[in-house]
């Protein structure tokens, strides 16, 4: 086969140019349509992302809102425990003393007064003894425990021998009866 060249340069350059202008044209379509798909790619994940986003924000601020605060509720009942605390540490059984009392007064003694001074630790005893000796067991009795001290017994109330009007100081060491 023979090739013959009949057409005209001007004619070729025309046609070269033509097919240079065509293969531009279908690239640059290629490209436009490319970058169309790629943008309506990316605007469809950015709304879905925008959209998950929402619910996501949504969803944990009802989670925010519903959610009990923890941190408060402890440390309200931190505070209760403390004040309870607080009230144990000061509370002295009572009933306790009173039976201590009743104990080491077997008879011949009458308390007419009794004064706890819990601030300064003091306990005063008033009352009336049927005798000098019942005075001094109670005198003695009450040297003997461990939770009263410096135990004081005016001696102007020993020169009486019988019903004594007698006040007896001591100093509490401990509220442990």
């Amino acid at each position: 086969m023979i090739k013959i060249n009949i057409i005209p340069p001007k004619k070729k350059r025309e046609i070269a140019l033509n097919k240079k202008t065509k293969i531009y044209f279908k690239f640059i379509t290629i490209l436009l349509i490319n970058f169309t798909l790629y943008t309506l790619i990316f605007l469809a994940v950015r709304i879905i992302t925008q959209k998950y986003y929402k619910e996501t924000e949504n969803r944990t601020l009802i989670a925010n809102q519903s959610k009990p605060n923890y941190e408060e509720k402890i440390k309200t009942i931190n505070e209760q425990i403390q004040y309870i605390k607080n009230i144990q540490d000061r509370f002295v059984n009572w009933s306790d003393f009173f039976i201590f009392l009743s104990t080491i007064n077997k008879s011949g003694i009458v308390f007419q007064q009794i004064n706890i001074n819990k601030t300064t630790n003091s306990l005063s005893l008033s009352g009336i003894a049927d005798t000098r000796d019942d005075l001094l067991k109670l005198k003695k009795i009450l040297e003997n425990t461990e939770t009263l001290t410096e135990i004081e017994l005016p001696f102007s109330t020993l020169l009486e021998k019988n019903n004594i009007t007698f006040e007896i100081k001591a100093k509490l060491n401990s509220y442990e009866f």
